[in-house]
This record gives structure tokens, C-alpha cells and sequence, in this order.
């Protein structure tokens, strides 16, 4: 593909050519064609090849002829159902299209899936937090409870027993490894975590806001906080 470039000096050009030359591996670089798959890349080449990768997996699933041919449908499928005025066939088959699962999961895949590799859970909480505040706080929830269930293990508690986090929470302000206001916060936490797996309730975007900080000033610090200071020898 460089090669080509430096002879045509235009991608679209260059992916006509390789359509025909080996359309068992390559389509037309289709702008709609790649909004419709949400492909993103920071390179047109790195687009493009992503496009043809992409454009391998839709031809397995639908078992078609080449790379070429599924390019060619998707772009057509495009065509037919983004008229402004589409007809009722074409509103079922973007229906259908936006009913289908392999075909959601495929583009949401290439959505979140740079998010999910760079970013930890409460990076994504951060994220998250405006556009869906329950979702960031279940994001900002399991990290929470990785950490509580981590020092817990260290004092001797399974966090699985009721009350168990409050009995923590006591601990943990009666040797100085937390200030009563701390305390207060993390139960405030705590609540707020299962309210976000509870599906009739919501969360406002400050009370995750609130939620992820808390996390951030007082459990990031814990890890350090128990090697240094291993504590009492009966808690």
C-alpha cells in the first residue's frame, strides 16, 4: 500500500486498485462504508488496512464470496437505507441491522475497545461519568471493592460476610489507618455501590464525581500505606 501511494498518491485510488487486483483481501476505501463499521485510526494507512481486517470478519460470518463482495454490500446496504426519505423495506432492513448482536457487538468493539485497553477502571469511570453516571459507578464500584476486599484479606476479613465492610471500615479507624471523616466517606461509597447495581435506582453525575474522588484520595494510597505500616498484630 505505501508503494502504491507513492506512485497515486490518493488512498481511494490505491484501494480501487487493490480491490480488483486481490478482492479476496481488499475493498474500497468507503467513507460510509467505515462510519458504518466505526472504524477509527490515527493514520489513513492504519484506517484502511483496519477496514479490510474488519471486512474479512463480516465476510466469514455471512459467508461471502471475498473481502470485495462484502465491501461492496455494506456499501450498498448504506445506500438503500440512508436515503432521506427511505422506504419501508429499507427502515426493516436497518432495523434488522441494528437488531442484529454480532453485528452490534462488532461495532462497539471497535468503539471501546482502544478504552478498554488503555484506560483502568477508574480511568473509564472518569470517562464514563457524563454520558452514563450508573455505568461510571459501577466502573469506580469494582475497583473499590478489589481494593476493600485486598485490605481486608490483610486484617483477616471476608468481606462476603454481612457487615463485614462496616467491621472494616471500624478497624481501619480505630488504628489511625483512617480519619473518622474518611470513614464517613468510604460508607458513603460503599452505598453508592450498590445502588449502582440495583436497576431502579440512579445516580446523579455528582454523586459519582464524588464517588470516583473518594476512591482516588483515600484507597490509591492504601497498598503503600499497609507495606509501610503493617499494623497491629490483632486486629
Amino acid at each position: 500500500m505505501r508503494s502504491l501511494l507513492a506512485v497515486l498518491h490518493n488512498t481511494g485510488v490505491v484501494s480501487l486498485v487493490l480491490r480488483f487486483v486481490h478482492p479476496e483481501y481488499f475493498g474500497i476505501f468507503s467513507t460510509p462504508t467505515i462510519n458504518l463499521l466505526l472504524i477509527h485510526r490515527p493514520t489513513t494507512i492504519e484506517l484502511y488496512l483496519a477496514f479490510c481486517e474488519e471486512l474479512r470478519e463480516w465476510r466469514k460470518h455471512f459467508r461471502l464470496a471475498s473481502v470485495a463482495d462484502t465491501e461492496l454490500g455494506l456499501w450498498t446496504f448504506h445506500e438503500l437505507t440512508s436515503g432521506p426519505e427511505p422506504l419501508e423495506e429499507a427502515e426493516q432492513a436497518r432495523a434488522e441491522f441494528d437488531a442484529d448482536v454480532w453485528i452490534q457487538r462488532r461495532r462497539a468493539a471497535q468503539v471501546l475497545r482502544p478504552f478498554f485497553k488503555k484506560y483502568g477502571a477508574l480511568e473509564l469511570a472518569r470517562i464514563f461519568v457524563e454520558e452514563h453516571p450508573k455505568l461510571a459507578a459501577k466502573f469506580a464500584g469494582e475497583e473499590y471493592e478489589r481494593r476493600l476486599r485486598s485490605v481486608a484479606r490483610r486484617v483477616g476479613l471476608r468481606l462476603g460476610v454481612k457487615g463485614a465492610v462496616e467491621v472494616l471500615f471500624d478497624r481501619l479507624a480505630q488504628y489511625d489507618y483512617i480519619t473518622l471523616e474518611q470513614k464517613t466517606r468510604l460508607r458513603r461509597v460503599w452505598e453508592i455501590r450498590n445502588r449502582a447495581v440495583h436497576p431502579a435506582t440512579d445516580l446523579s453525575l455528582e454523586e459519582v464525581e464524588n464517588m470516583i474522588e473518594t476512591i482516588e484520595d483515600i484507597c490509591l494510597g492504601w497498598d503503600t500505606k499497609f507495606l509501610e505500616s503493617p499494623g497491629p498484630e490483632k486486629w
